[in-house]
């Protein structure tokens, strides 16, 4: 059984405090041919595959994966981009830390201690002529406008949103 996890360490008072994050593995590569059949891997229903397939057949726009903490939001987003790269799409990602190996996405890590932060990436890929950008972490306020532009021109961006639920995500 192959399993992947995250450790974070925190200098504490009484000592070092860490954290252990397992990550649910990714199903294998998903079959461009059947789109539906490989979203309900995901334990998507199938109304829900459907619906998730034809959202990631758009030309642009914004796909937003919510949910609470833990709840595979991340894990979800790497397999919505391996579905969309088999299709022979430009594929990019953009993290703060790359957590996984994508094959057929073009990953890049932020290095915001060296000016590399969410924007100076959006602009760099935008320039790469992409098809599909992932961000693996919501923009920030500045960033946003940049977000929308890329959407309204011709780009389909794909980010995570943390809330409880849809209600509150909007």
């Amino acid at each position: 059984c192959e399993c992947r996890c995250r450790l974070s360490t925190y200098p504490a008072r009484n000592g070092e405090a860490a954290a252990i994050r397992f990550h649910r593995a990714l199903p294998s590569a998903p079959d461009p041919g059947e789109p539906e059949a490989a979203l309900t891997s995901l334990e998507m229903r199938p109304e829900q595959a459907q619906e998730t397939d034809r959202l990631l057949r758009q030309p642009n726009g914004i796909l937003v994966v919510t949910g609470p903490v833990g709840a595979g939001r991340t894990t979800t987003l790497h397999w919505l981009a391996r579905c969309v790269a088999k299709d022979s799409a430009a594929v990019f990602a953009v993290e703060g830390a790359v957590e996984a190996e994508l094959p057929g996405v073009r990953q890049v890590k932020l290095e915001p201690e060296l000016g590399y932060d969410v924007a100076a990436a959006l602009r760099s890929v935008k320039r790469q002529d992409p098809d599909v950008i992932l961000l693996g972490a919501p923009p920030d306020p500045d960033t946003w406008p940049l977000v929308v532009e890329l959407a309204v021109t011709g780009h389909y961006l794909m980010l995570p949103w943390q809330a409880g639920d849809a209600a509150t995500a909007l």
